[in-house]
């Protein structure tokens, strides 16, 4: 969606930045509503809406459509599903997607203390991971959270990783 009027004879507007506004597939992913007995199907679903959104499935052909076939079979055990849509995005538009995930550490601070937390941490590892780290079709990428991220946490295998803290950030 093209929201650029929203804008319409603001500052931003005029700025040297306006010209790249709606110029690539920017992706958003809410998983503060994620629960712990279905938060793979919930992903899954999310991933699919998006990758719905920039690609005619039914026009995929060899690799791709193999993948994505792969990706709609497993539904809710698929951890390399970030991957997968930036691909198709990029092989689709020929453009580096932009992900924002909100509330990424949610899901584990509801279920720390918890039997499955061992198990929603190794797939929130594998699932950004996949997704985030070395991949080409990614521009960039922005996680919102209440916890620190360290190097030490589930994201411990991203590279180039910038945090910002809005405590102690002069910044804000």
């Amino acid at each position: 969606r093209d929201y650029r009027a929203l804008f319409k004879g603001l500052y931003i507007e005029k700025s040297d930045v306006w010209e790249l506004a709606n110029s690539a597939p920017v992706f958003t992913f809410d998983f503060k509503n994620l629960s712990a007995d279905n938060y793979r199907l919930q992903l899954h679903r999310q991933v699919d809406k998006h990758i719905n959104t920039y690609v005619d499935t039914n026009k995929l052909t060899g690799y791709l459509q193999r993948a994505y076939l792969e990706f709609q079979s497993s539904k809710e055990v698929y951890t390399e599903g970030l991957l997968l849509l930036t691909e198709l995005v990029y092989e689709t538009t020929g453009k580096r997607s932009y992900i924002f995930i909100d509330e990424y550490d949610k899901l584990l601070t509801d279920n720390y203390s918890n039997a499955s937390y061992e198990e929603i941490k190794l797939f929130e590892t594998q699932f950004l991971s996949a997704g985030l780290k070395s991949n080409n079709y990614l521009q960039k990428a922005l996680l919102t959270g209440v916890m620190r991220v360290s190097r030490e946490s589930i994201l411990s295998g991203l590279n180039n990783l910038q945090t910002y803290d809005l405590f102690t950030d002069g910044l804000y």
